[in-house]
């Protein structure tokens, strides 16, 4: 019979921590250790992984009776692995943004995350630490023993942390200034934390009675014979740098070079993951501005020009459905990402033939969604090969990753393409127009990151400047000419509210006109 370790709950929250700074940290060691080669004083490089085991002691310290330390130690093992799997694999950070996509991730977006590597890996920094950690006994002390050993070491972290403040006070202060970004790699402390805000800002949101109304006067703001009919279409992570519109070498848009688009080169996103960006981009708040909590019940660019008028078709192919955007939308259809993106224009005909109104119709991309990119278009368009046709980006080369994703926009292409035409078909009905934005980009393997979501103030310029582009109808030429004059200019999706309010010709007193870029330049 296999005797059971037995240990005091303090020694096993020590050992814990000690086993979370020293194997859950790859990612923050590897940052560390360029930092040492700019010649950082090896007194302070040393001191680092003392300090976040002290704090970590810390955060899990009110967590450490007999009763508790497990389960939570179970939850932060879980945590860790997974945070230490995407850090490493994909270079990303788990912010409380990132925390807030994954609970809103579905079934099938996570499957495609779901390989041999991540069952590999959860299952020795999982299941096994789990078996261990279960496999011991914790023994029975008395309530002044545990008290003393803990306050034993709560002194002795705090006399070490006052003592690393006297005397690297200032090599502290001067790197967290210059590298404000180190704590978001420190694991599980940061992804608790992470963790621990998001759940802390669902609780602080209103209750569905308390949704804001905004655009109560709006209006058509002028009477058309001719109706206008709008597409906007809203990409997945589509990054403008592997646009050929925009310069890029490779021919992935050879469809638009024949339609008479206008290509927004300088477009930013407002976050860089959908469940941020798709909301941002339809709110009448700005990045600044904006906030799950200012959002979530708070009316929407849907929802006034609906209002004045005009009617709302939203067809969508992205596997997270509209985040809430169109909550309020009767005619909503959604493919949830299992269908090809050509279908969304399946059926808006006959909605069309239903009522003769002003008609403002969103189509949502599935896009470039990886990190399965090969699943995203039909075979006809594996135009650039050899391709990536794994969820395991690490085992490509760069070429077929970045091929895979070529791939992936020569099909946008495709479809923003046969939009336009469909378009043509209702130019004698209607005064029509497109609008393609993507809700935020991509990273491809630069400096070691892959897919999106970083933090917005450290994610590289690839996960925030998107393909943007329009095409506008033979009678709205006035607007194709106001966006030429700022087609250069830096513009992002701060400027959609206001300025698709304009295109479907709706008046509200929440219109900015210095958001509009249909409105010429001075």
């Amino acid at each position: 019979m296999l005797l059971r370790p037995s240990l005091s709950s303090g020694k096993l929250l020590i050992l814990s921590t000690l086993l979370f700074v020293a194997l859950a940290n790859t990612r923050l060691y590897s940052h560390l250790f360029a930092f040492a080669k700019e010649g950082m004083n090896p007194l302070f490089f040393t001191s680092l992984p003392l300090v976040h085991a002290s704090l970590l002691f810390l955060i899990l310290l009110p967590f450490s009776s007999r009763f508790t330390l497990k389960p939570f130690l179970s939850i932060a093992i879980g945590i860790a692995a997974l945070s230490s799997y995407f850090m490493n694999r994909y270079g990303t950070v788990i912010s409380h943004e990132m925390v807030q996509n994954v609970m809103q991730t579905d079934r099938g977006e996570a499957l495609e995350l779901i390989n041999t590597d991540l069952l590999l890996h959860l299952f020795v920094w999982v299941v096994f630490p789990l078996a261990l950690l279960w496999s011991i006994r914790l023994k029975k002390e008395s309530w002044s023993e545990a008290l003393f050993f803990r306050l034993k070491w709560l002194i002795g972290i705090i006399f070490f942390l006052l003592l690393v403040i006297t005397t690297l006070g200032k090599s502290y202060f001067s790197f967290f200034r210059n590298h404000s970004d180190f704590r978001l790699y420190t694991n599980p402390t940061y992804p608790l934390y992470s963790t621990l805000k998001y759940f802390a800002l669902q609780h602080q949101l209103p209750t569905p009675q308390t949704i804001q109304a905004i655009g109560m006067d709006a209006h058509m703001a002028s009477h058309e014979e001719k109706k206008r009919l709008v597409l906007f279409i809203v990409g997945e992570t589509a990054r403008a740098a592997n646009f050929s519109l925009g310069g890029y070498l490779r021919e992935t848009n050879p469809l638009l070079a024949k339609q008479e688009v206008l290509f927004l080169p300088q477009f930013y996103s407002c976050g860089t993951a959908t469940a941020i960006s798709l909301p941002c981009l339809f709110s009448d708040l700005t990045q600044s501005q904006y906030s799950d909590k200012k959002s979530r019940y708070r009316e929407n660019l849907l929802d006034v020009l609906q209002r004045a008028g005009v009617r709302i078709i939203w067809h969508g192919n992205n596997s997270g459905f509209c985040k809430g955007v169109c909550n309020r939308i009767a005619d909503t259809l959604n493919y949830s990402g299992e269908v090809f993106d050509e279908k969304l224009l399946e059926g808006l005909d006959q909605k069309l033939e239903k009522k003769y109104q002003d008609t403002f119709i969103v189509l949502h991309q599935e896009g470039s969604h990886g990190p399965t990119y090969y699943k995203r278009y039909p075979s006809a368009f594996a135009h650039f090969t050899p391709a990536c046709n794994t969820s395991e980006l690490q085992k490509c080369s760069q070429e077929e990753l970045i091929n895979v994703y070529d791939n992936t926009i020569l099909y946008t292409d495709f479809l923003l393409s046969r939009s336009i035409e469909w378009l043509k078909n209702y130019q004698d009905r209607y005064q029509v127009a497109l609008i393609y934005v993507s809700d935020h980009g991509e990273s491809l393997g630069e400096n070691g990151i892959y897919l999106h979501g970083l933090p917005y103030t450290i994610a590289p310029d690839e996960q925030k400047r998107v393909g943007a582009l329009a095409w506008i109808g033979k009678d709205l030429d006035s607007y194709k000419q106001a966006l030429k004059s700022r087609q250069n200019d830096q513009l992002s999706h701060d400027y959609l509210f206001s300025s698709l309010l304009h295109l479907a010709n709706v008046a509200t007193t929440v219109y900015n006109p210095d958001l509009d870029f249909f409105l010429p330049k001075d």
